[in-house]
């Protein structure tokens, strides 16, 4: 007999909503109901097909192997159909998919499927029809609308993720619909008396379900130890949150033993929060946390700090604004005027990164100073004290560096980019390997040197036997970065010089800077027009990154162009005009973009 349940299922999927009464009756006493934990891989690439399933409750994901990478098609919720085309070719599974939730499946074997359509051979013409959709239109992406459930558990020895849970969930309930779910009340809610170590009974599925149906985000707080409801809990969740006091012991928990063990195909992603006392100046040493873990993401919140409290929930469900700046010397104090133009608009930046310059201002923002601090600080490092002129004999390079390194241990210290307070990555590029390299953890000066060493003129960076410059050779606006780093929106600031780089020179076997130099100071010789060797080396450095210009501004949601094309790489005592144009000019592309409907959007 079949389950109304199902029929009624059938009867408002697109798929099969059209059969005729006795086919849809057919077809549901067919299907064979099965209950899978989270977690579970269903379906594996490459294997024999041999069943087709219908998602009754729950969430499974899609994965395929493209080259050495597991890319994701989709995420598939009630109604929908997995297995379909493998079973109708009698090929093998194109994909691997795993359950995200408890799931409640029905499973149509193969045997069932050849009996049913030989009497109901209208069934075998729905099937077809999906197919062909399917192959028309691809797997369906996970749309916006779609609920995000989180666990929040306790990291370390120490049980304090239950205060960040409420915080979490007080949070994002500002953004849409919210639901904290604690084990006593889910008992009560659900009529249960008590959950079993295997907790996925048909009734608690149905209820956390309905749940969320109803709400865009559910929170589901664990227990400090690894209960049934703490297990049921990751295998519930798209993401766990991880909370520990950042000065307490930095060994598993058995929560996080728990999530390490599992696969990474259904190990849901983790996030790490730290907690800081409000009197923290900088965090320290967070690199004894992140080695024995496998995270997303880490973040720093300070005790009471509700902007910290904001941030991390925005990151945490993708609703993030992520700021790429770009590399161009002296022009990058454009990037103070951006944001400060963003500060007044409250628009907070979530994710900082950027490549040469733009890693350095983005380092300063990053560790907790506004646009007015960081405006004093290049003013006393780079205008005062000029970064340029200590020539070296040019065996690698014109000049040897040391001033612009005296600059960054003034600025930064011994911090690890892992110790700032908001999420930062600098670009830089391996000349050994030939490969854009994205700095995340490591001493934070050491690395936006290497960001900042332009090849020829700047000394590179040693480390580990290998050779790293300037990111501009490869990505000098690493919007595409950022777009990896924040699923929100992106804003991205080129600060790039256009050069003219045309000549009236004819082909000559040889150049003489000496006669170049005396056309200059002769005022009855000819104009002769040809770059000079800063330009050359800055034009050549930057190739790369102009051929992948327009792609990588794609990436971004905003993208700004600062009018600072007149200023030259060194001219660093341009800085408070660059600022202030730079200001004047964010200020009216952002107005612009908020009043179109750009910009973080309340629900989106």
């Amino acid at each position: 007999m079949a389950s109304p349940e199902l029929v009624d299922l059938l009867r408002e999927t697109a798929s099969f909503g059209a059969l005729e009464s006795p086919d849809l009756a057919a077809l549901a006493e067919a299907f064979r109901l099965t209950a899978i934990p989270g977690g579970t891989t269903v379906l594996r690439e490459g294997e024999r097909a041999d069943a087709l399933h219908l998602v009754v409750r729950g969430r499974l994901r899609v994965r395929r192997t493209e080259g050495d990478r597991r890319v994701e098609l989709a995420e598939l919720g009630r109604g929908e159909v997995i297995g379909e085309m493998a079973l109708l070719t009698g090929g093998e599974r194109t994909a691997t998919v795993t359950t995200v939730r408890d799931s409640l499946l029905a499973e149509l074997s193969a045997e069932e499927f050849a009996r049913l359509i030989e009497h109901r051979p209208a069934v075998l013409v729905r099937l077809a029809r999906i197919v062909v959709q399917r192959l028309a239109g691809g797997h369906r992406k996970r749309s916006g609308s779609e609920s995000l459930a989180i666990a929040v558990a306790p990291a370390g020895a120490t049980a304090v993720h239950a205060p960040f849970a409420e915080t979490l969930a007080r949070e994002l309930a500002r953004l849409a619909p919210t639901r904290r779910l604690r084990r006593a009340e889910v008992e009560t809610a659900a009529g249960l008396a008590g959950l079993a170590p295997d907790s996925a009974s048909d009734h608690l599925l149905a209820w956390l379900a309905a749940e969320e149906a109803a709400h865009r985000y559910l929170v589901y707080e664990c227990d400090s130890d690894l209960s049934a409801w703490s297990r049921l809990c990751l295998r519930q969740c798209d993401r766990v949150v991880f909370v520990a006091e950042a000065e307490g012991p930095a060994d598993l928990g058995a929560v996080e033993q728990a999530q390490a063990a599992l696969s990474s195909e259904t190990a849901p992603a983790a996030e790490l929060v730290l907690r800081h006392r409000a009197s923290t100046p900088r965090p320290a040493d967070t690199g004894r946390w992140l080695r024995p873990r496998r995270l997303r993401r880490h973040h720093h919140a300070r005790e009471g700090d509700a902007r910290d409290a904001a941030r991390i929930a925005r990151l945490i469900v993708d609703r993030g604004l992520g700021l790429a700046l770009g590399g161009g010397g002296a022009r990058g104090f454009a990037h103070i005027g951006v944001l400060r133009a963003l500060g007044e608009r409250g628009l907070h930046v979530d994710v900082i990164g950027g490549t040469s310059a733009g890693a350095c201002l983005g380092a300063m923002f990053a560790m907790g100073l506004d646009w007015r601090e960081i405006l004093e600080r290049c003013h006393e490092q780079f205008v005062k004290h000029p970064p340029g002129g200590d020539y070296t004999f040019p065996y690698v390079s014109l000049a040897a560096g040391g001033r612009y390194h005296r600059s960054l241990e003034s600025l930064f210290g011994d911090l690890a980019i892992e110790d700032l307070w908001l999420p930062f990555f600098c670009v830089t590029t391996n000349i050994t390997r030939a490969t854009s390299v994205t700095c995340r953890t490591g001493l934070l000066r050491q690395w936006v040197r290497a960001s900042g060493a332009l090849p020829g003129a700047i000394a590179p960076v040693f480390h580990d036997g290998e050779v790293y410059v300037d990111g501009c050779v490869l990505n000098n606006l690493p919007a595409d970065v950022m777009r990896e780093e924040c699923r929100g929106m992106v804003i991205a600031v080129d600060v790039d010089q256009k050069y003219d780089m045309t000549t009236n020179l004819s082909f000559q076997g040889s150049v003489s800077g000496w006669r170049l130099l005396a056309s200059r100071i002769n005022p009855f010789a000819g104009t002769v027009r040809v770059p000079n060797i800063v330009k050359i080396l800055h034009r050549t450095a930057h190739l790369g990154h102009v051929q992948a210009g327009a792609r990588i501004r794609g990436e971004a949601d905003l993208y700004l162009s600062p009018p600072v094309d007149r200023y030259g790489v060194f001219e660093m005592r341009a800085l408070p005009e660059i600022a202030e144009s730079s200001y004047e000019y964010a200020s009216r592309q952002i107005d612009a973009w908020l009043s179109t409907g750009g910009g973080p959007r309340p629900g989106s």
